[in-house]
Order: structure tokens, then C-alpha cells, then sequence
């Protein structure tokens, strides 16, 4: 059994340990310097070896290490922590990651909320890496908000595939697991239904845990608690709470995105992580921003196939033995960095998926009949028919005259002829509209409430990256030490270069420790074609 004092201060191969991070029922992690040219601060998770003095199992359990150390190796996505490298010394074993300061479980227990915007985003980056993984056949299992990190940027990325289960071939529930088959599988606060009762489970799983986690992040609280045997009893009978009920500034569409996520059956569930930052997406725009289009990450997997039969294949080298750990870089030439994902070398362009017709056939039921186009034409009376070509004559010249009247009423005083006709009314409502003066006002109130409410990083996420270049997180926070609250009046808003730009000049009263100061501050803000607003450039001035 590895204790605190046993491995601080020892060097693992390159790795100087100097803190413990934290601990789990097969490993521990430490806080640890990389003694490179670069020295820098890596994170180096040890095995845990078993209670039991028993070299079978030590030997078994260093197997799975040694498996769980190359699978998530091959997992190179920008929103899951990447592996530097694995070792073996003496009796031990270690995975060499990438180091994070902040979690998501951290930033919930400072604030307890968070905005619609901000879990909107981190759960779109969560559910990226989710399907990407899910695509290499892996099932996280233990989905929980210390699993879901925050690296330097605010971005999040998934962590802690230590318990993952592989798909090994078109079964669905033919897996490996790699964790021991006598060892509680997850957080029970977390767990699906079905994995209380059996070891057989789909990607479902990690749907159902981002369900819950949703609902952490908006309320602040679990849906469910209680010891194991109650969790199980309301995982599997009880429906979440409403969060509409609760959060007046909830919209009731939310409500609908966590019941079908967190559902009790699991082919009731979104089937893809996507679907469910998709549909939580179009659930806050009323609230959050003006209708922006959500554009799924351009990194997912195909969707999967609904046939339990036809499950993602993984890639054919997790069929084979583990052998040597050749794909692991053992010195990465420069610390990995997250970048946006993009579409490079992947030839399939983003899938757009229509919206579905949940009703293919004519209003009330109506329905052509087989060979016939139109209802038979009666033959008429002879005499009937110089009255009928003399009423539709006079319809016919009706309407030519309003034509000719709408058409000459429209060109009045027009100096130009144009051949283009005008864009009729039900093109003007399809008409997707830019941000306006109000939509501006309301984005950067935004960014003085995250000041107010001292949530600096997002308002420090609000700038752009020039401006990020010259002024770091912590000289930003540091600038407000000693504001305690900090009021805006709007001089002016102008638009700016394109219709999605502003030229924003503020008036801000800050109310300070021992005085108060007013700032005159200009800046441009722009809305970026995600629907978040970012400002460009600032300065201000003391009034």
C-alpha cells in the first residue's frame, strides 16, 4: 500500500514527485517536475497495488495498468488529457499526463452555478471527446465533475479513463474492462440504472452520467442522493427534478434535453453525446442570445448504428496483445496544447441532419387517389359556357390591373430599374438577422455581471486573443483586488466593420476598498459565429 511519505521527493525516470494530487481505489496521482531542459509540471498517476499479497494479482492488475496506459495513448483529441509516457520502475508502474490545475468539480464547489452560456460550451467540448472516444470503442463509466478537467484556456477536457471498458469486437457486450471484475464500477451518484444491476451495458452509460452532470452544473446540487442502496432505488424509479420548477431562468426546454439524457431506459437516451449538446443548444437561446446555428464539432465518429449488432468496431490493434508501449511518445517534443478542432485530414465534411418530418402526409389525413390527378371535369350545358368565359375574363383582368398597380406603386420614385425581384414576405421572415445595438449592450452587461460576481476567468474567456496576449489571467484578476462592485452606463454603440462588430463606449463607476473611480472605456466587441461574444480590444481611461 503506497503512503504519502513513501514516494514524495523520489524520481520516477525523469519525474521528480513533489505533491500527491489525489487518490483512487487502484491508483494514486502525484504532482510531480519533469527534470527535462524545460523543466515543467506533469502529472504522474502510480499503480495502486491490491490489498492482498498476492503476485498474481499485482502482476494482473500492472497488465491493466500497462493496457490502460496504451489505449488512452491512441485517444489524441484536444479535449481529452493527453499521455506522455509510461514507466516501470522497481514494483512500481506510472502514467506521465498532462497536468491541470482547475476542474469542473473545483469551479462548482466555488460557485455552485454556472451560466447557461458556460455549461453550454463545456458540455459541447465534453460530448466531442465523448463521441470521439465512444468511436474508438471506449466506454468512459465513471463520468463525474473531478473526471472532467479545465486546462489553461478554460477549456475542458476529459479525464480518468481508468475504469473504461473496450469493445473487443461487433458485440456490444463483448468487452474487456480495465479494471478487475471483483471492483464497484463508478461513482454511484453518477451510475446508470443498468449498471447497478449487470456488467452489460452500452455507450449509454456515459450519456446517462453527462445527464446528471448537466443537471449539477445548472443547479448546483444532485438530482439524487443518499448511501448506495438509495442512489440505486432512485436511479432506477425516480425522475429528476424540474429544473423549471426551481430556476425561474431555467427554460422548460431544459427540462425536456436532461429527462431524455438521464432517462431509465437506455435505448430512451440521446444515442450520441452530440444530439444532447445539440438539443441543450437550441433549448437557452430564448435566454441566452439571439438564434445562433449549432455546428457540431467536425471531429465525430459516424453515428453509430442503432442495431446493438452492429456497434463501432474499434481500431484492430486493441485486438492483439498489449506487447511494448512503441506508441507511447516517451519524450514529447513540446508540451501538447489544445487547439480548436479542425477538419484537416479528415476528408468527410461535417454531416448536416435535416430536421425530421414527423408527418409525411397531407393535412387531415387527405390522400390522392391511385391513377387519379384531379377530380373528373363535368361536362356543362352549352349555354353555360359564354357566362363562364366571360366571368373568367373578368377575373383575369382584375387581376393583371392589381398587379400592374402593385408592381408600378413599388418602382414609384425608384431612380433604378432593377431586373431582381423584390424578396417576398415569407423570405423576409426566413431572413437570418445579425446582432443588434441591444444584443451588444446585453453581451457586455454580461461581462461586467462575471466582474461583479468575481468570476474573473469568464470574463477573462470574453477576450480576444490579442488582448489575451498582453495581459494574462492572473494580472487581469489582480486588477480587480480591491474593486467590490463595479456599475456601467452606455454612452454609445455603434456598428462597427460588419454587421456582426460593435463599437462600444462605457462609462464605469467602480465602487473600490476605499473610494470610488469612474473609467471612461472603449472597446469593439464582436459576435463570433458560434454565438459568443468576444472583445476584441479595450482601453479606458480615468475620468
Amino acid at each position: 500500500m503506497i503512503t504519502e511519505d513513501d514516494l514524495l521527493g523520489r524520481t520516477l525516470g525523469d519525474y521528480q514527485l513533489t505533491r500527491r494530487l489525489g487518490q483512487g481505489g487502484m491508483s494514486v496521482i502525484y504532482l510531480a517536475k519533469w527534470l527535462s531542459t524545460q523543466p515543467r509540471f506533469v502529472a504522474v498517476k502510480i499503480l495502486q497495488p491490491p490489498r492482498r499479497e498476492n503476485v498474481e494479482d499485482f502482476a494482473t492488475f500492472r497488465e491493466r495498468f500497462r493496457r490502460e496506459a496504451r489505449i488512452i495513448a491512441r485517444l489524441k483529441h484536444p479535449h481529452i488529457v493527453p499521455i506522455f509516457d509510461y514507466g516501470e520502475e522497481d514494483d512500481l508502474a506510472y502514467i506521465v499526463m498532462q497536468y491541470e490545475k482547475s476542474s469542473l468539480e473545483g469551479i462548482l464547489k466555488t460557485r455552485g452555478t454556472l451560466s447557461l452560456e458556460r455549461t453550454s460550451t463545456y458540455l459541447a467540448q465534453i460530448c466531442e471527446a465523448l463521441d470521439y472516444a465512444h468511436g474508438k470503442g471506449i466506454i468512459h463509466r465513471d463520468l463525474k465533475p473531478s473526471n472532467i478537467l479545465l486546462d489553461e484556456n478554460n477549456q475542458a477536457v476529459l479525464a480518468d479513463f481508468g475504469i473504461s471498458r473496450i469493445r473487443i469486437s461487433n458485440n456490444p457486450y463483448d468487452q474487456v474492462t480495465l479494471t478487475g471484475t471483483d471492483i464497484v464500477l463508478g461513482t454511484p451518484a453518477y451510475m446508470a440504472p443498468e449498471m447497478f444491476r449487470t456488467r452489460e451495458f452500452g455507450y449509454s452509460v456515459d450519456i446517462y452520467a453527462l445527464g446528471i452532470i448537466l443537471y449539477e452544473m445548472l443547479s448546483g446540487d444532485l438530482p439524487f442522493k443518499g448511501r448506495e442502496i438509495d442512489l440505486m432505488e432512485q436511479h432506477e424509479r425516480k425522475a429528476l427534478p424540474s429544473l423549471y420548477e426551481r430556476h425561474f431562468k431555467i427554460p422548460r426546454a431544459v427540462d425536456q434535453v436532461l429527462s431524455k439524457a438521464a432517462a431509465k431506459r437506455p435505448g430512451d437516451r440521446y444515442l450520441r453525446a452530440s444530439e444532447l449538446a445539440r438539443d441543450f443548444h437550441r433549448a437557452i437561446q430564448p435566454l441566452s442570445r439571439p438564434a445562433a446555428t449549432y455546428e457540431p464539432p467536425q471531429s465525430y465518429p459516424a453515428q453509430r448504428s442503432s442495431n446493438k449488432h452492429q456497434a463501432v468496431r474499434p481500431p484492430h490493434h486493441l485486438h492483439g496483445e498489449v506487447g511494448s508501449m512503441q506508441d507511447l511518445p516517451l519524450r514529447p517534443a513540446a508540451p501538447h496544447r489544445h487547439e480548436p478542432v479542425s477538419n484537416r485530414g479528415n476528408s468527410r465534411p461535417p454531416v448536416s441532419v435535416p430536421p425530421r418530418a414527423y408527418n409525411s402526409k397531407p393535412p387531415g389525413g387527405l390522400q390522392r387517389e391511385p391513377g387519379r390527378s384531379r377530380p373528373p371535369v363535368q361536362r356543362t350545358p352549352p349555354k353555360r359556357k359564354s357566362v363562364d368565359v366571360f366571368w373568367l375574363s373578368v377575373a383575369l383582368i382584375l387581376v393583371i390591373g392589381i398587379g400592374a398597380y402593385a408592381f408600378s406603386g413599388h418602382q414609384q420614385g425608384d431612380p433604378v430599374q432593377s431586373t431582381t425581384p423584390a424578396p417576398t414576405r415569407s423570405a423576409n421572415v426566413a431572413t437570418v438577422q445579425g446582432p443588434t445595438v441591444d444584443d451588444a449592450k446585453n453581451a457586455f452587461s454580461q461581462y461586467n455581471d462575471y466582474i461583479n460576481q468575481r468570476q474573473f476567468d469568464q470574463a477573462y474567456q470574453m477576450l480576444g486573443p490579442q488582448k489575451k496576449q498582453k495581459i494574462s489571467l492572473q494580472q487581469f484578476t489582480d486588477g480587480f483586488t480591491n474593486t467590490k462592485k463595479q456599475s456601467i452606463a452606455f454612452k454609445q454603440v455603434l456598428s462597427g466593420a460588419n454587421q456582426n462588430q460593435f463599437r462600444v463606449e462605457v462609462i464605469i463607476t467602480a465602487t473600490e476598498v476605499s473610494s470610488t473611480h469612474t473609467y471612461d472605456w472603449q472597446g469593439t466587441m464582436t459576435r463570433l459565429p458560434n454565438g459568443i461574444w468576444q472583445i476584441d480590444n479595450y482601453s479606458q481611461q480615468r475620468i
